[in-house]
């Protein structure tokens, strides 16, 4: 027989009468252990088979736990190997404790239950317990409501030894005195934005701004106490402190910090002499003071003046920002640490509007990728080129400020990489235009070409668009990425051995100014390096993933697991030639007649895929097949090559024979073109027919 018994808590007489201890004990299911089953050992009375230890919310003050009341409490009693079985262990309590008398779900190794009395519980461990050889149940208390924060002492004993916990009985939300010192500083407003004007190039302070209050706070947190503080601060020019201002509270604890006291205004009176201020304040420990005054600018003049300084270095028409930072200072000195200073700062900040039109909003340039992975052919280059497609907007509604005296001509010239695929059919788009091919010569073009007309150069495209102020045009060009030769490569692992290879188009728009105004786009292509036997194992590419619907069963009983197969876009994939090979091991899983229990489901770009738009087969080694029919290659047609790819493969396990577990490693493969394997992944799921037993666990690998 083994008595568990918690003992009365050993409480310091000064807090004792604000502490009290309800103990409410509940069985919960506990976690299977991966341990061989030994041969089978009587054990003296059973009391080194039984231990027990406590577990608690993880926060500490001053090295010890700390626990709330209502907080729910978990003792943790093992049983195991040295347990005799067919013996029945005895758990004593306080006598208003609380207990469940049902043995835990799937759990063989306990016979039943018994309550004894109000305070007693028996439980009685079965005769034959399989291949079980220890197990865990969870006993489970809570702290009632407390006047006030203490210490306290949690002591259990299992067979007469004694083990025992300090704790610190706090209630939610109760702030803890500092475990350090700490300074700080802030001011509130942060920023004066709203007052900042410009008036033909001449900064200038709205009125009103001498009334606004600028309120700064000062904070002083200490563990030790602090006798003769010294505090410091100095101004910013232009303004000035509200002498009237000045007030400090203070927070205190008592000594151990653990109960805060109610805030208390203290005298904090500082010698001012103009923009400083400087005076002393006795902190005890643990402490909070709070400083807070207000100051205002009083000289606008010179704030206007460092504003003005500002404007005075932008350069160029285009709409820009200038600020100024009005920092202020305090020191913290208490004569034997180190100073300490905090800053604290308010902006100033104003805009001057752009000389002519907004270009930027004018002009812009896009590309419908900005990065492509594909796998490196020989000498490290393209295995086949990369179609990219270029858009340049002409917001000519921008520049009707100004007007316009001639038609805008794009001037798009590709790096000597790409070329500009004159002979598709959609090369070229203008919205609001037809585009129309120029018969004339380049040298020509600018002055000769109407609205809509376009021409390739070599790897220059010239575009125009007309000079109307109230349309909006934008063009789409396609391009195609020829080889990555003469592109410096930087390394862009994983894996190891890719690299990226950055190339930049950069469109020029003519529109009467003495030079053109240029936007430009990146884009990079990653080339992975040769793959292995079975392909690059790669989850930002390719990844499988696998969950099991119930991780804890009856015996009897089997388990859905569901599989989901990610390909993931700009990665060189085309899916309607490339196959995911799930490597089953047949032996765990029940796939019906002619593969009848196995449900697919998935999606690309996007658009939802059924089992109708799947082609699924069974090799002769038992793996899956799994390709798109010519339903699910339509819409990769329809939606394009290299986008997001996800197939959900849904299978059931085989009835689970009596007591077992079963870890079922999978892996699957990415094949493409020509069955060369591509990519691999694996991925792991478990159930259990055991309850709060132990067992040897099986593994399945597929």
């Amino acid at each position: 027989m083994v008595d568990l018994h918690l003992l009365e808590r050993r409480i310091a007489p000064r807090v004792q009468r604000y502490v009290a201890m309800a103990l409410a004990f509940v069985l919960t299911v506990a976690v299977a252990l991966q341990l061989a089953p030994p041969a089978h050992a009587a054990a003296e009375a059973n009391a080194s088979g039984v231990t027990a230890s406590v577990t608690l919310n993880g926060q500490k003050y001053n090295g010890l736990d700390v626990v709330a009341p209502g907080d729910t409490l978990h003792m943790q009693v093992q049983y195991g190997q040295d347990t005799e079985r067919g013996s029945t262990a005895r758990f004593t309590v306080s006598p208003n404790a609380v207990f469940s008398t049902d043995v835990p779900a799937g759990n063989t190794a306990i016979e039943r239950i018994d309550r004894v009395d109000d305070h007693t519980l028996a439980i009685t461990f079965a005769e034959d317990w399989g291949v079980t050889n220890q197990g865990v149940f969870g006993l489970q208390f809570s702290l009632t409501e407390v006047e006030h924060t203490a210490t306290d002492t949690i002591t259990w004993s299992v067979d007469g030894k004694e083990t025992s916990l300090d704790i610190i009985v706090s209630p939610k939300g109760n702030e803890f005195g500092p475990e350090h010192d700490e300074y700080s500083k802030s001011v509130t407003p942060s920023n004066l934005n709203s007052f900042v004007t410009v008036e033909k190039d001449t900064v200038k302070l709205k009125e009103g701004i001498q009334d606004q209050k600028l309120t700064y706070t000062l904070s002083v947190t200490t563990k030790e106490a602090k006798e003769a503080l010294t505090i410091a601060d100095t101004l910013p020019a232009g303004l000035s402190y509200d002498q009237d201002s000045f007030s400090a509270t203070m927070v205190t604890w008592d000594e151990s910090g653990l109960n805060k006291g109610e805030p208390q205004e203290v005298g904090f009176t500082p010698a001012i002499d103009q923009g400083s201020f400087s005076g002393k304040l006795a902190v005890p420990g643990p402490s909070k003071a709070t400083i807070t005054y207000t100051a205002t600018i009083t000289d606008v003049a010179a704030v206007e003046a460092l504003l003005q300084e500002q404007y005075d270095k932008l350069e160029g028409d285009a709409r820009q920002n200038f600020r100024i930072d009005l920092k202020n200072t305090a020191s913290f000195h208490d004569g034997e640490n180190a100073q300490q200073k905090k800053t604290a700062k308010v902006i100033l900040q104003g805009t001057k509007d752009s000389i002519g039109p907004d270009l930027r909003a004018a002009f812009k340039k896009s590309a419908d990728w900005s990065s492509k992975t594909q796998r490196a052919g020989k000498a490290g280059d393209l295995q086949k080129p990369i179609n990219i497609a270029y858009k340049m907007t002409a917001d000519l509604r921008q520049l009707q400020s100004v007007g316009l005296n001639q038609n805008v001509i794009v001037e798009d010239t590709l790096p000597e990489q790409l070329r500009w695929v004159t002979d598709a059919d959609n090369f070229i788009s203008i919205s609001g235009l037809t585009a129309t091919r120029f018969q004339g010569e380049a040298p020509t073009f600018q002055e000769s070409s109407q609205p809509g007309e376009y021409l390739v150069d070599g790897n220059t495209l010239w575009v125009n668009v007309g000079q109307d102020v109230t349309r909006k045009h934008s063009i789409t060009a396609q391009a195609q990425l020829l080889t990555v030769k003469g592109i410096t490569p930087t390394e862009a692992s994983p894996p190891e051995g890719a690299l990226s290879h950055q190339f930049r188009n950069t469109a020029a728009f003519h529109y009467g100014s003495d030079k053109p105004y240029e936007r430009s786009r990146d884009a990079a292509v990653v080339l992975l390096p040769a793959p292995g036997d079975d392909g690059d194992n790669n989850e930002y590419v390719f990844k499988k993933s696998g969950k099991a619907e119930h991780t804890r069963i009856q015996p009897g009983e089997s388990v859905d697991i569901v599989y989901t197969f990610t390909v993931a876009k700009d990665n060189g994939i085309d899916m309607r030639n490339s196959t995911i090979v799930d490597y089953l091991e047949v032996a765990a899983f029940d796939l019906g007649e002619n593969l009848d229990n196995v449900r697919l489901r998935g999606s690309y770009d996007g658009k939802p895929l059924g089992q109708e738009d799947f082609h699924l087969t069974q090799n002769d080694a038992g793996n899956l097949e799994i390709t798109l029919n010519d339903t699910g290659k339509q819409v990769v047609t329809n939606r394009g090559t290299d986008k997001d790819f996800v197939v959900v493969v849904e299978l059931t396990t085989k009835v689970f024979e009596g007591k077992e577990t079963k870890t079922i490693i999978n892996k699957a493969t990415l094949f493409g073109e020509d069955n060369v394997p591509l990519y691999w992944s694996t991925t792991e799921s478990q159930s259990t027919s055991y309850g709060d037993e132990a067992e040897v666990r099986k593994r399945v690998f597929d």
